[in-house]
């Protein structure tokens, strides 16, 4: 066990997060066919949360392009619109587990920045009410993202427990 690693596994603490209680699993079946044989029809784009994020590909996109906006990531830009730059990035949130939660981090800092006007520079002094609207906003919803205020200062505990 290396130094900075806790006493015991997360598991063993009663904490699951890829099982938490409003989080589904990353096998969902929503959108296995998107781009694989010919393009979709105008306007048939669809989209699901994916991976152990469970991330829209919309959102994904929207904040990736974002952070290459800001200059923490370097990437090509992609659009939602397009069928095959929806499909890529769903895909490899489906599919590239570290993919997925890096973007997960993006979209997290994006919400920040949106919700809460915050730069990236400024997100490890947010008041617990900054925190909330960015919660809100990744997850779309005002009580959803609420409850999940409550996770992300249990996972900033934890993780304070390796510095």
């Amino acid at each position: 066990m290396l130094a900075h690693e806790p006493d015991c596994a997360l598991t063993e603490r009663g904490i699951d997060l890829l099982r938490h209680d409003d989080i589904q699993s990353t096998q969902k079946d929503a959108a296995p066919n998107l781009g694989r044989f010919n393009p979709p029809p105008l306007g048939s784009i669809d989209d699901s949360s994916t991976g152990p994020c469970q991330i829209f590909a919309n959102t994904a996109i929207n904040a990736r392009n974002w952070a290459v906006g800001q200059g923490l990531l370097i990437s090509r830009l992609y659009n939602f619109g397009v069928w095959q730059d929806a499909w890529e990035i769903w895909h490899k949130l489906n599919t590239d587990e570290a993919f997925n939660i890096t973007t997960a981090m993006y979209v997290m800092m994006y919400e920040a920045n949106r919700m809460a006007a915050l730069a990236p520079s400024q997100l490890r002094g947010m008041t617990p009410s900054q925190v909330q609207r960015m919660c809100v906003g990744y997850n779309g919803d005002v009580i959803y993202g609420r409850n999940r205020t409550a996770l992300y200062y249990m996972i900033q505990r934890w993780e304070e427990s390796f510095r």
